[in-house]
């Protein structure tokens, strides 16, 4: 759920020392053999990205219990971070705008529901380098 998410990224911030600013969504993953969860986060860098992702999967693990049983009976991969240039997703609301999309009654973006917005993501990160 979406309290679940919220709670497990309030975790991850707490054992990373990092404030987010609210700036993350999360998207499903079946491009690899064994989906996943992606997290796009405006966060400028991390101090070492793998244990930022192991430390993402246990928040994850310890907050959604579904979560927690697929990982644990191997329907799903660890969770993957990609880290997006700032801004990024206010350009996503002008994009939408843009397009005369309604963007979701000033609710922040939290997981990526729609092929539309799946796509705008992808189409960012495979821009990064």
């Amino acid at each position: 759920t979406t309290e679940e998410l919220e709670s497990s990224i309030h975790a991850f911030q707490q054992e990373n020392s990092i404030d987010l600013g609210g700036k993350y969504c999360f998207c499903e993953d079946y491009s690899t053999w064994t989906p996943h969860y992606k997290l796009y986060l405006e966060a400028g860098s991390l101090e070492n990205p793998t244990q930022a992702e192991n430390s993402l999967d246990r928040c994850l693990s310890r907050e959604c219990w579904g979560y927690h049983s697929c990982r644990g009976a191997g329907e799903i991969g660890p969770s993957q971070i990609v880290l997006i240039p700032e801004g990024s997703f206010a350009a996503y609301d002008s994009a939408l705008s843009a397009s005369g999309c309604y963007t979701a009654q000033g609710k922040p973006l939290r997981v990526l529901k729609t092929s539309k917005a799946r796509e705008w993501f992808q189409q960012l990160e495979n821009l990064l380098p």
